[in-house]
């Protein structure tokens, strides 16, 4: 492996991983179960979130190898259990890539209506898809210059949205606070879970970062913090500026409206710009749990690196193909949302990891756990309450993936270490 990737690439790939085109639609949504008191549900999530984030960082800390979740849940709890996450990680991957990808031409059609298209939609996610995986073939600098630029471009819309947003909030819009009282707080952060995960693939390409032991552990604070703040700037804006928030379907694009007027457009750009950063961040940080999960379980092909490209060019084929295919029978308001579910597993396993893993110490630690395992337990208790609100449609599908990728790894053969 080369080990190219710096600071502020590792960083970018936690933020670009946050910060996707949901942002576009949550504040309506939050507004409709809270009114302008939606304008502490980030702040709320966020800080639920830290202990989780601080477990990853500790982890993160005894690392210098490619997997992420996957490796601190096979060393704490054996390789069929770091399969699971494994598995469990590079499938949602794949499913918000393909589901996300179809989303790129629905925005652009804002200013070409042609665009919106159900052809041109499946178009445009496939060229997104080919010419991300050929890009990510082809060399790891290349691909991540890419989503680096992909993640400046698309905070900067949202960066402006606020500045400009600030000059006309009315302090109005913030009275009365809760008119439905707090009764819709649990349905709100159980949104905002979803919109502020993302930090915990940070470590996932550690194998190829430069410092990996240094710089990963803060890049993982560094995004969750990051996107809370913006994410909580975005909210108060939405709510202090435009009076149909609640329950608005174009929620940015509409409180830009009023403001920006004409320039509004920007946030529609923002918007198609945010859906191909997502989309580079997957179709680099997918195939490595694919690599990771070569090591062991499936076949052994996954683990080759190109002789002259230095990237693992099988495992990056075949996310690609994969997320093709599935883009081609997904479409954005049918994505099949196994995020909650799936990340509230990783993170359950990763808190408890950090724990188990830090019991026997290590003197190379940088991150530690200061009290023990008070961190690990509240963010555990943190990701069940903010998970707690999934489907029980969506615990038994993700169920049966998991069942399915234990049977795909039995099927190959490849014994446990």
């Amino acid at each position: 492996m080369r080990r190219e990737l710096k600071f502020f690439d590792i960083f970018c790939l936690g933020l670009n991983s946050i910060i996707g085109s949901g942002i576009f639609l949550f504040p309506g949504l939050l507004a409709g179960h809270l009114g302008p008191a939606s304008i502490l549900v980030f702040p709320l999530t966020g800080l639920c979130l830290a202990p989780v984030a601080w477990c990853f960082s500790v982890l993160a800390s005894r690392y210098d190898s490619t997997g992420g979740p996957y490796l601190y849940a096979r060393d704490a709890f054996g390789p069929w259990a770091g399969f699971g996450i494994g598995w469990m990680c590079w499938l949602s991957n794949v499913l918000s890539y393909a589901a996300v990808a179809n989303a790129v031409s629905s925005y652009l059609g804002h200013f070409w209506e042609p665009m919106a298209a159900v052809v041109a939609v499946k178009i445009s996610a496939c060229l997104v898809i080919a010419g991300l995986g050929l890009l990510n073939y082809v060399g790891v600098k290349p691909a991540v210059r890419t989503a680096d630029a992909f993640t400046v471009a698309k905070v900067i819309p949202l960066f402006l949205f606020v500045l400009a947003g600030l000059f006309f909030i009315k302090a109005g819009r913030f009275v009365p606070f809760a008119p439905e009282g707090f009764g819709g707080l649990g349905s709100a952060v159980f949104m905002a879970f979803f919109a502020l995960q993302g930090f915990e693939n940070v470590p996932v390409p550690s194998g190829e970062a430069n410092q990996a032991r240094r710089n990963a552990p803060l890049a993982v604070i560094l995004s969750l913090l990051s996107a809370t703040v913006i994410y909580a700037l975005i909210q108060f804006v939405a709510v202090g500026t435009y009076p149909g928030l609640a329950g608005s379907t174009k929620p940015l694009a509409q409180a830009a409206q009023v403001f920006l007027g004409p320039l509004a457009g920007i946030v529609a750009i923002g918007a198609a710009i945010s859906t191909i950063g997502f989309s580079t961040g997957a179709a680099f940080g997918g195939p490595r749990y694919l690599l990771a999960l070569g090591t062991s379980f499936f076949p052994a092909k996954l683990t080759k690196f190109h002789p002259r490209f230095g990237t693992p060019y099988i495992a990056v084929s075949l996310h690609a193909a994969t997320t093709l295919v599935l883009a081609l029978v997904l479409d954005f308001k049918k994505l099949v949302d196994l995020s909650n579910v799936t990340v509230a597993l990783q993170y359950i396993v990763t808190c408890a990891a950090a724990w188990k893993l830090s019991r026997a110490g290590s003197p190379g630690d940088s991150w530690r756990l200061p009290l023990g395992p008070t961190l690990p337990l509240l963010g555990i208790a943190a990701t069940l309450y903010l998970s707690s609100h999934a489907s029980f449609k969506e615990i038994l599908f993700s169920a049966a993936i998991l069942a399915v990728g234990y049977l795909a790894a039995l099927a190959t053969r490849r014994a446990t270490r």
